[in-house]
């Protein structure tokens, strides 16, 4: 019996070729992983966080909040989608495309039985290896937000999330375990 020893290396582009069938499709380092839609407890705490995140972004005029279905693209073998993010652009300029859009500030996932080993292996070093400045891994179960910053260790939050981005002049606060109740 043979076994197949190699799988296809995945392009961007073939897979902006796949159906919209309600999975999510994203591409790290030429592999595919394919996720189905997100549950409504990982859709509200996505909206929660983008809720909390955009009166912030707004009064310090860091950019545009985006929960869910945004690309974020490198070159022509990564592509991957976030549950939240947060853009250095406005209405005013928005990109043409993703593949043309800047590197988003922060990006949050939110961990599911289906993706948290790809939150914390695959997509969190290529977000560090693109330097996203921020990139929360949010345990809804385990009541945590993982911290990822490129250059420093990670850091675990159960109480008090701060994030103080450039060009803000205080930092937003956020209790973990109203967030995620």
């Amino acid at each position: 019996m043979l076994m197949a020893t190699e799988t296809a290396t995945w392009t961007v582009a073939q897979r902006d070729r796949l159906p919209d069938d309600g999975n999510k499709y994203e591409v790290v380092g030429g592999e595919l992983f394919v996720t189905p839609s997100a549950s409504p407890r990982h859709q509200v705490i996505a909206d929660k966080l983008g809720l909390t995140l955009r009166p912030f972004v707004l009064e310090h005029r860091l950019g545009t909040v985006l929960t869910l279905d945004t690309d974020v693209i490198e070159g022509k073998q990564n592509v991957v989608v976030p549950d939240v993010s947060v853009y250095p652009f406005t209405e005013e300029n928005l990109p043409a495309t993703w593949s043309v859009a800047p590197r988003p500030i922060l990006v949050a996932e939110i961990r599911s039985p289906t993706t948290w080993r790809r939150d914390v292996g695959p997509k969190r070093d290529l977000y560090v290896a693109l330097g996203v400045r921020d990139y929360w891994i949010v345990d809804a179960d385990a009541r945590v937000v993982t911290v990822v910053r490129p250059g420093q260790p990670d850091e675990r939050v159960t109480g008090i999330l701060r994030w103080h981005p450039a060009g803000a002049s205080r930092a937003l606060e956020m209790d973990v375990a109203t967030l995620l109740r």
